[in-house]
């Protein structure tokens, strides 16, 4: 297999990659019991609730540039090195523009509870937030709930 033809494979693969960028975190609580042990249930309320959104954008300048490498190779290897390259070039950066120009947007909300004890948690919701600040909750084994 010539380099040109293992080039028309990978590199679509490889220059896509750098056209969207995302950043997600993700945090875990869990509380660990025992068979032995009776379910401990927490008293609190709502203390503060804080949204986070998280904006998914493509980048139509280098999606341009990677469907411009794309397409010319792809355009040269077709034919054989005689000008394919070229209009190979301009229709990839046309296409790689447009495909890398969509995006999505995600909501979370951190909600605070300050406990009885004083202990402070946080737990996240993704979409909507099923309580307000100010609001007394309840953690047990079935999770937060109103009181």
């Amino acid at each position: 297999m010539t380099v040109t033809r293992v080039a028309t494979f990978l590199l679509p693969a490889l220059l896509a990659t750098g056209c969207v960028g995302v950043q997600t975190t993700t945090r875990t609580w869990s509380e660990d019991q025992g068979p032995d042990q009776r379910e401990q249930i927490w008293y609190g309320w709502v203390t503060t609730i804080s949204e986070t959104v998280e904006e998914h954008r493509g980048d139509p300048a280098a999606g341009a540039v990677a469907g411009a490498v794309v397409g010319g190779v792809l355009g040269s290897a077709m034919t054989h090195g005689h000008g394919g390259g070229f209009m190979g070039a301009i229709a990839g950066a046309m296409i790689g523009a447009d495909a890398s120009s969509g995006g999505e947007t995600r909501r979370f909300y951190d909600v605070t509870v300050r406990y009885d004890d004083g202990s402070l948690r946080t737990y996240r919701y993704i979409g909507q937030v099923p309580f307000r600040v100010g609001d007394p909750v309840i953690l047990s084994s079935h999770g937060l709930s109103r009181r």
